[in-house]
């Protein structure tokens, strides 16, 4: 009898250990893809080279506590070590704890059908489709504590000002962000791969037939939270590089100088060859691209993702209007798929109708003041060191 409990005892543990324990997930994306829509240039700097922000696998391991995930690049992980920042002369290894610094990862997961967020950080210029929007988001970062910082502030802000993408109250915004965003900090740098792992306490559930995942990686700046500007009227990057027009030397670019700006997103994840450049490229208006709308690819079947409907614009939540220009023509229009042996074409902007062009507006310069308080608020926090605060002080005041 003792022996039959035994063995009974067994196989629900080891019943519940599958359980918990599965299941995986492996994607492979193809290689050379990172190029958004497929016209990105990239900056004239070594900071971001081709084929660093080329996600070319992600893989999860579930276990009973959290899931491990290894995003895999094409080429191998540049090292932060003797390297300065786009601020001032002090090199990366004051401000990194952590063995990269040029790409963010961000997966937004969709584990309740028809309900969540299609918003994404600031600056990115991308949403995820109803379909699949989002109930949790991992944002892989160089430095996750200041940026879980500074998008707490930003979200402040603009909660006063009636602009903000969700819906909260100022005194419950921390338990949002804590609820819904994940910054991991158990991270793992080697050769090409980058692992990092998310406890299961976060994601409240382990993966089902229900959940889908939407991932793509951005150019990661990590020290543009001290560059300490504050947001103008329009969307800040924050901790990303943006895409402006043209062919920039210190953002990556349009390649058109007809073409503002574009979508900050470099690769998306998705198996199937040619199906980033259709679903990102979107008809411009008025020379200004308009935001990727995004769609998750289902994690237990992730070869399987479909196009999405096209959808319009008062579709998605209140952010997207932020980041938009007023267009009489507000709505997405999911370009057709290209047929064997055909090149895809991008959609002429309205400028070649005779539209007067216009640009989006400049971000408000930050005064030194602000840019102080700004300063003395991370280092109350604990967010940069003593050492680092009195550098950034000093740089501050010297420009007065």
């Amino acid at each position: 009898m003792n022996t039959r409990i035994a063995t009974l005892i067994f196989l629900m543990t080891a019943a519940g250990y599958l359980w918990a324990s599965g299941p995986n997930l492996n994607v492979t994306d193809p290689v050379g893809d990172d190029h958004g829509a497929g016209y990105i240039v990239y900056p004239g700097t070594d900071l971001w080279e081709k084929g660093e922000l080329d996600l070319v696998n992600l893989s999860a391991e579930v276990e009973t506590d959290g899931i491990w995930f290894e995003a895999e690049f094409h080429k191998p992980i540049k090292s932060p070590d003797n390297r300065v920042g786009t601020f001032g002369d002090e090199e990366l290894t004051q401000f990194l704890r952590y063995e990269f610094f040029n790409v963010n990862l961000e997966i937004y997961l969709d584990q309740v059908p028809e309900s969540g967020n299609t918003w994404t950080l600031p600056g990115r210029q991308a949403y995820i489709h109803p379909t699949t929007a989002w109930e949790k988001a991992i944002i892989l970062s160089p430095r996750p504590r200041v940026l879980k910082s500074q998008l707490t502030s930003h979200w402040k802000r603009a909660l006063k000002k009636g602009s903000l993408p969700f819906q909260t109250t100022l005194k419950e915004l921390d338990s949002y962000v804590e609820d819904h965003l994940y910054f991991p900090t158990r991270i793992k740098v080697s050769k090409r791969a980058i692992r990092f792992f998310v406890p299961l306490d976060f994601l409240g559930e382990t993966p089902g037939n229900a959940w889908h995942l939407t991932a793509f990686t951005t150019a990661a700046n990590p020290t543009q939270s001290l560059s300490l500007k504050l947001p103008g009227k329009q969307e800040s990057p924050i901790m990303t590089v943006p895409v402006e027009g043209g062919w920039p030397r210190d953002t990556f670019g349009t390649g058109e100088e007809d073409l503002d700006s574009a979508p900050a997103v470099i690769d998306y994840l998705c198996s199937e060859s040619g199906f980033q450049e259709r679903i990102m490229r979107q008809p411009s208006d008025m020379g200004i691209s308009r935001p990727a709308v995004l769609v998750g690819i289902p994690w237990m079947t992730p070869e399987k993702v479909k196009a999405p409907e096209p959808i319009s614009m008062e579709k998605l939540q209140p952010a997207a209007k932020l980041a938009t220009p007023p267009s009489p023509e507000a709505s997405f229009v999911q370009p057709p798929a290209p047929q064997p042996g055909t090149d895809v074409k991008r959609v002429k902007p309205l400028k070649e109708q005779k539209v007067e062009p216009q640009r989006p507006p400049r971000p408000e310069k930050t005064s030194a003041a602000e840019r102080l308080k700004e300063l003395k608020s991370l280092l109350d926090q604990g967010l940069i060191t003593k050492e680092e605060y009195e550098k950034i002080r000093t740089r501050i005041l010297s420009e007065l």
